[in-house]
């Protein structure tokens, strides 16, 4: 029976040790070799056991000797022999070292193949300068290294323009003084400037020193003085249509004639009826710059005179009323009704009673519907005006009084036709109650 030759696996598993985590796979043959060898030598018999093992160390032998990857070659090297085998790139060609300005050749596998140095740009430049028109300012001019060159508008003259020349040929702008022909002309339908003639118009320091001519008004000095006439003419009144006002008038009027004159303390008396009146014709409130005339009623022959004109104590009016217990204290409730014919403001109350004692007395106050023979309409605890401060007495007193500050949270103001109602909503001791409210017409 013809021996079945032992095999060796150690060749290749030398090769994959030299690749990168190949130390496993070549485990791994090995120990498939020496379980097949030992099936081998068992098939063979014994005495061909220790042959087989020659003829595995014989093929490891081989193996050491070179079989398996020789020599790589082209991108990456390595090899020839058996074994890990470090790898290397091939020689490029090109000098390894520093390069300037370098030149490069590089070939479609991003292999540097060619390199040198290369030459230098052309020209230098050392220093750069800005100049700008007079109205700006530089600075940081020049840089000759790093930097910022900086512009801004340069400090003018007072009173100056940003224009073209003020005459001749047309010119680069620049910051002058106005000219005459820097202004338009002023005409019936446009604003513009106006030069003065020199004859009627005389202008000195800026100012009008003169105005002349042959007639009109010929000259405003002094007060002032109006034609007619002719020639400069200084005056102290004032000359309308040549008559003289004096000074000291008051009221003016015109004449027969449409000429302005003073008017007489008859003439005003006549006119607008007796009274107190300042320049104008106005009430005057002080006698200064006013004249007074005597009362006389047949001067008012129609029309109103306005209460603000009346003295004020010609203006206030009393209203109230009595509250009556018949010798007992009186109950509580509505105790009378008023109808106001007038408007007014309510300014104060007074309360007097019989003797000492104590009462509040609410206000009402409804807006009226008309006057008579209209029926007046009849207010609620919903319409009273005297809020949380009601006329009283604290005391125990007899009499006590409210003015501003005790009517402040009231509802003052009354209209014509308005319903007045008096509502007793305490009361203690008093038998006897005189109520009274103080209103000023309007």
């Amino acid at each position: 029976m013809p021996k079945i030759p032992a095999i060796s696996l150690s060749r290749y598993a030398a090769n994959l040790r030299g690749i990168p985590g190949g130390n496993w796979s070549a485990l791994a043959l090995e120990e498939a070799e020496r379980k097949i060898n030992q099936i081998i030598g068992a098939i063979n018999g014994p005495e061909t056991a220790a042959s087989a093992k020659a003829s595995a160390s014989q093929g490891a032998a081989a193996a050491a000797q070179g079989s398996g990857i020789t020599q790589l070659t082209g991108d990456v090297l390595a090899g020839p022999g058996s074994g890990a085998q470090p790898a290397t790139l091939p020689p490029s060609g090109v000098t390894a070292g520093s390069y300037t300005n370098t030149n490069l050749t590089v070939d479609a596998k991003g292999l540097v193949t060619a390199a040198a140095n290369g030459s230098a740009g052309v020209g230098t430049v050392t220093s750069v300068g800005l100049t700008m028109p007079a109205e700006f300012s530089v600075a940081g001019s020049p840089v000759t290294g790093s930097g910022t060159l900086a512009v801004t508008k340069a400090n003018e003259s007072a009173n100056t323009v940003y224009a073209g020349p003020s005459s001749g040929s047309a010119a680069a702008p620049t910051f002058r003084s106005m000219a005459p022909a820097d202004l338009p002309v002023a005409t019936t339908s446009a604003l513009g400037a106006v030069k003065p003639d020199g004859t009627t118009i005389t202008i000195a320091s800026g100012e009008i020193s003169a105005v002349s001519g042959a007639s009109g008004i010929d000259q405003l000095t002094g007060d002032v003085t109006a034609g007619p006439g002719s020639g400069s003419q200084a005056a102290s009144v004032v000359k309308v249509n040549g008559a003289a006002v004096p000074a000291s008038a008051k009221v003016v009027g015109t004449n027969s004639s449409n000429q302005i004159v003073s008017a007489s303390s008859a003439d005003i008396q006549s006119a607008i009826g007796a009274g107190v009146y300042d320049a104008y014709g106005a009430a005057a409130t002080a006698q200064s710059n006013a004249e007074t005339y005597a009362s006389d009623a047949s001067n008012l022959s129609s029309g109103t005179v306005a209460t603000a004109r009346l003295p004020a104590d010609n203006t206030v009016r009393t209203l109230g009323i009595t509250i009556d217990g018949g010798g007992n204290v009186p109950s509580t409730g509505i105790k009378g009704y008023m109808t106001i014919p007038w408007n007014g403001t309510i300014t104060g109350w007074t309360c007097i009673a019989d003797q000492a004692g104590t009462c509040t007395v609410d206000i009402w106050d409804i807006a009226g519907s008309g006057a008579p023979p209209t029926a007046p309409n009849i207010p609620t605890s919903a319409n009273k005006i005297s809020a949380s401060a009601p006329v009283a007495l604290a005391g125990p007193e007899q009499s006590a009084a409210g003015g501003a500050s005790a009517i402040s949270t009231w509802t003052m103001a009354l209209a014509q036709w308005d319903t007045l109602a008096f509502n007793l909503s305490a009361v203690g001791t008093c038998t006897r109650i005189t109520v009274q409210l103080q209103v000023r017409l309007s």
